[in-house]
Formats: structure tokens, C-alpha cells, sequence
């Protein structure tokens, strides 16, 4: 039976090379997501749409996240672009790293936010000057969109960004 999903293409250049479908509601036990047949998942989830106008990258698991991120920034008047490196398990792939690696280079200010404070740190680690932060506080999963719908991750950038990189200092390197 068809089920509501929400659309995630997956580009390079411009070009779809993936489609994975979130269904809205899962059943219990059931799958979440599915993906169109063919679908190569090669690259990063939004690299396609940040275009190098900004200095501040956000990297993501999940590419809802990403997107709550690229929203949410835009709306506290961050210069912030967000891509999504997919799920947690090939957060540490020799694939996943290089081409975390290689998106990095285009930006001057680089933030890890993953689940596993563990990978988040490996990342950064794989990334000369970067950032990381884990999405679990007490116990308490605290991703991008988890705070978006609550209304919550304009504020919890704005603490987060700004201890780590003034905002100023940001902005003047964008408009630079």
C-alpha cells in the first residue's frame, strides 16, 4: 500500500544520483525509509545546494538535519551551510572520511554534530581546526530537527556557534 513519504535527493552537481524516501508515520518494526531503485549514495546529502557562499559548515547525520540546520541558521542570521553525511553506520568509513575531507576544504569553519560523541570527534579529528558536538545531552537525544520542531534550534545554535566562532567575525568573512 502507498504511504506518505517525504522525498530526499541525493545530488552532485546538480545531478540526482540517489532518492531516499522518509515515510511519515513507520509501522512498529517497519521500515522508515526506502530509496528508488538505482540510487547511488556516493557523496554528501546537501553539498550540491551550498554553492561556497558561506564559511561555516555544519555536518550532519541524517539529511534532516542538514536541512533543519540550513533553516534554522538562515533564520538566526548565521552564514552556515549543513550537509548530511547519512546515517550513523558509515559515519567512519575511509569513504565517508575523505569525502567529509574534501568538502571541508571549501570552508573555513567546520562543525561535527553527530550522535555518537565518538564519531563526531573522529570527524573532527579528520579535519585540521574543526568542531564537534554530540546530539546526546543526559541521556537525551538532541538533534537538529528534534530542536527545530520544538522550536528551539535558532537559540541553540546562537549558543553554540557562538562560543565556538563569533558571529561577527563570521558574517564579515562571508560579506568579505
Amino acid at each position: 500500500r502507498a504511504r506518505p513519504a517525504l522525498a530526499l535527493p541525493w545530488a552532485v552537481a546538480d545531478v540526482v544520483e540517489a532518492v531516499k524516501y522518509r515515510f511519515v508515520e513507520a509501522p512498529p518494526g517497519g521500515m522508515r525509509f526506502t530509496a528508488r531503485a538505482g540510487s547511488a549514495f556516493g557523496g554528501v546529502f546537501g553539498r550540491n545546494a551550498y554553492g561556497g557562499r558561506y564559511d561555516v559548515l555544519v555536518v550532519c547525520e541524517g539529511e534532516l538535519n542538514a536541512m533543519s540546520v540550513h533553516q534554522a541558521a538562515r533564520a538566526a542570521g548565521w552564514p552556515v551551510d549543513a550537509v548530511s553525511i547519512g546515517g550513523e553506520g558509515g559515519a567512519l568509513s575511509a569513504t565517508t572520511v575523505a569525502l567529509v575531507r574534501e568538502v571541508a576544504t571549501d570552508f573555513e569553519r567546520v562543525l561535527m554534530w553527530l550522535d555518537d560523541a565518538g564519531h563526531a570527534v573522529a570527524l573532527r579529528d579528520a579535519v585540521p581546526g574543526a568542531r564537534a558536538l554530540r546530539s546526546h545531552v543526559d541521556g537525551v537525544k538532541w538533534d537538529a530537527n528534534e530542536l527545530l520542531q520544538r522550536g528551539m534550534l535558532a537559540a541553540f545554535l546562537n549558543q553554540i556557534m557562538g562560543r565556538l566562532w563569533p558571529k561577527q567575525a563570521i558574517v564579515e568573512a562571508g560579506n568579505g
